[in-house]
């Protein structure tokens, strides 16, 4: 057969080859397609193994600083103990100094009135309270055993005074108290229902332990200046 000159049948591709080539680059694509997830996986696997990596520092970082807190409040604790020992640890026939003031806590139970007066015949009156680290140092010596204070409403009802005349400030009355139920007027500290902490009112009438304060003598304490 004639042959066109201008169109030789050797430049025209052939079919195979052209499936041939087709399947070559799926091939290609197939390779980096596999080639960029092999490289995905192990950038996740990095960045998995890096991010367990920075939990567990962080959780040993934050075991680490629970235990120095730990460490920290037990020491404090300790000290506080420490300082509350060594100064109950100063007794003058039967008294207890705590800053620059003594405290004695009767051995028999009285009404209000019976235990300020034995305050006054010991040169002293019911203890005042101004702190709560007077109130823990009060509760601690009572060994949770409720004592009348020097605080009372008998004057004006709800009006709340000390027996040096001060209007109450600071206050540690356990919850709900006051409540005044069945004239109460009189207030007792380490009241046994709420832990043996905080003040509670009661009858005048009853008969309690009582806590009597006095200003310590400088020689005792080491300080010159009043508690109050």
């Amino acid at each position: 057969p004639h042959q066109n000159p201008l169109h030789p049948t050797s430049a025209i591709p052939s079919r195979h080859s052209a499936e041939n080539g087709g399947v070559f680059f799926r091939a290609l694509s197939s390779c980096c397609n596999l080639v960029a997830g092999v490289v995905s996986l192990a950038v996740l696997c990095v960045l998995l193994t890096m991010y367990k990596a920075a939990r567990a520092e962080r959780d040993q970082l934050q075991t680490m600083y629970n235990t120095v807190s730990a460490q920290r409040d037990q020491l404090l604790r300790e000290r506080d103990e420490r300082t509350l020992d060594i100064k109950m640890s100063t007794k003058i026939q039967g008294w207890t100094i705590y800053g620059s003031s003594m405290y004695y806590i009767s051995t028999r139970k009285k009404s209000w009135n019976e235990g300020r007066q034995d305050c006054i015949e010991r040169g002293a009156d019911l203890v005042v309270i101004n702190s709560r680290e007077e109130q823990e140092f009060v509760e601690k010596l009572t060994v949770c055993k409720e004592a009348w204070i020097g605080l009372t409403d008998r004057e004006k009802e709800g009006t709340w005074k000390w027996v040096d005349g001060r209007e109450l400030t600071t206050r540690h009355w356990r919850k709900h108290q006051p409540n005044n139920n069945g004239d109460q007027d009189c207030a007792v500290t380490s009241f046994r229902n709420d832990n043996c902490s905080g003040w509670n009112d009661l009858s005048c009438l009853e008969n309690k332990y009582w806590i009597c304060e006095k200003k310590a003598p400088p020689a005792a304490t080491g300080a010159e200046h009043n508690h109050h």
